[in-house]
């Protein structure tokens, strides 16, 4: 049985969010809201046409009235006023009046246009969200926001309409492009960082179920996260207070965004915009420093950035305050109070967006490293960890680990490394060489350097008879290219 909640507009009963594992009980749903009655137009991109559209139409075919597809370019590019005027034209061919009904089949893309479309076309014509993205599922399909891209400034141009309902069919991420799924997971964070800390626990227990794509815990993430956005919708369903919070991570966020000319994609950005909110809240002293760290690691296991290349950071200051959250020249920016507490802030200053900017935002022209890199470290190949284990359980007694006739047994021990040692500075220079960076490449003098040394007494390891093949910069090429790869 399909779970489902429903949304309210102005306290009253608006539509419902179905979850189910399949599009087998779509028509159901649609003949409930009288699509027998109505002509039906499926608006999805050129690679979702390819997956679902067919299935969707075999659903459709001697239902209702007429059912129908209209195919756009995939890409936010073609998020445009062009593209909605190309749906005009197609749907007056078509003979479509205001008691008809848009399908949007896709991921956030195709939500915003058809949404706008649903929301202009005759003064407004009934849609229905069909979310086939995580980003999707969990945030752009929810809550009525519309919008198309004008001269590349994102959502610039939209409006308010509620959907007629939102069907998800949670087993389409099952197959998900990685990339887009790791995207939306940025939606997810968001929204237990601005609202819900125990969630936001939960996702740290659950995270090796998330990136195996486990179906039942996918279906409580998104419902979780679709409770959040329905709990802030339904109090603000059109952006006067608190449903700003669901920007966390937008402000920077868009910016990046349409400064690298939508090549990250919008879950990534939104990624960074919130590791920059998170460093602001902290240097405010909303955050504490763990809190600021924990924060920005958790990106990283979902294969979220933390960090930018190659950004002009006075570009992007100058892009934020383009960007729609502006309100009488000062940029509303959200930050975290604490763990599943956001606010609004309108006291973010130029200067403390340029300092987060090159604090996170790896230029062309230089790496800032902290300390003096003057520590030594010993690096082993993981692989080779777990090769000397078994070579130890395999060949080694415990016998061997001590000196024979000893009455006194003692640091019998073992430890694995490679006895050798070399300084932070010397292997960023190996990094650099691999990757062949250009730029420059400076140490921070004032950010603490850490414990000087730290070396393993690998002797006993070499008598027993295991010693490591892959030195250092084998190691750094093999993760490069698997980095690559």
């Amino acid at each position: 049985m399909a779970q489902r909640l429903s949304v309210l507009y102005n306290k009253k009963p608006c539509y419902d969010i179905v979850f189910q594992q399949s599009f087998d009980g779509l028509w159901e749903e649609l003949a409930e809201l009288g699509a027998a009655d109505k002509r039906l137009c499926i608006v999805t991109d050129s690679t979702v046409d390819g997956l679902y559209a067919a299935q969707i139409l075999k659903f459709l075919e001697g239902k209702c009235r007429k059912a129908v597809k209209y195919v756009f370019p995939a890409g936010e590019e073609h998020k445009n006023l062009d593209t909605v005027r190309d749906v005009y034209r197609f749907l007056i061919e078509e003979g479509f009046d205001r008691k008809d009904m848009l399908l949007a089949l896709g991921g956030g893309v195709c939500g915003d246009l058809t949404g706008f479309v649903a929301a202009t076309y005759l003064r407004g014509i009934d849609f229905v969200q069909i979310p086939t993205t995580l980003l999707a599922q969990v945030d752009s399909s929810i809550g009525g926001k519309t919008g198309v891209d004008f001269d590349s400034y994102k959502n610039m141009v939209g409006a308010f309409k509620m959907p007629r309902l939102v069907y998800m069919n949670l087993s389409v991420l099952k197959t998900l492009e990685e990339r887009q799924f790791y995207s939306g997971f940025a939606e997810v964070m968001k929204s237990a960082l601005i609202k819900d800390a125990p969630f936001y626990e939960w996702l740290i227990e659950n995270m090796y179920e998330i990136c195996e794509r486990d179906l039942n815990t996918l279906e409580e993430m998104v419902i979780r996260t679709c409770s959040i956005k329905k709990m802030v919708v339904e109090k603000d369903p059109t952006e006067q207070g608190d449903r700003a919070l669901l920007n966390l991570g937008h402000t920077i966020g868009h910016a990046i965004e349409k400064y690298k000319n939508f090549e990250l994609y919008h879950g990534e950005c939104v990624a960074l915009g919130t590791v920059a909110a998170a460093y602001i809240s902290w240097k405010k002293e909303m955050l504490s420093m763990e809190e600021f760290y924990e924060i920005r690691d958790m990106f990283v296991p979902f294969y979220l950035p933390i960090s930018v290349d190659d950004i002009d950071p006075q570009e992007i200051l100058k892009l934020t305050k383009s960007d729609k959250k502006m309100e009488a020249g000062t940029i509303k920016f959200i930050l975290l109070k604490k763990i599943g507490k956001a606010v609004i802030d309108r006291t973010v200053t130029d200067e403390e967006i340029l300092a987060v900017l090159k604090k996170y935002g790896i230029s062309g022209q230089e790496v800032t490293l902290w300390g003096t890199g003057k520590p030594l470290r010993e690096f082993l190949w993981s692989e080779e960890m777990a090769d000397a284990s078994v070579y130890i359980m395999e060949h080694v007694d415990f016998k061997d680990t001590y000196t024979p006739g000893s009455k006194d047994i003692r640091n019998c021990h073992i430890n694995i490394g490679t006895g050798k040692e070399i300084t932070i500075a010397q292997l960023a220079d190996k990094i650099v060489k691999e990757v062949g960076y250009q730029g420059k490449l400076t140490f921070d003098a004032t950010k603490p350097d850490g414990t000087m040394r730290k070396l393993t007494d690998v002797s006993k390891l070499h008598s027993l008879g295991w010693q490591h093949k892959i030195d250092i910069e084998e190691g750094v090429h093999r993760m490069y290219q698997w980095y690559l790869s």
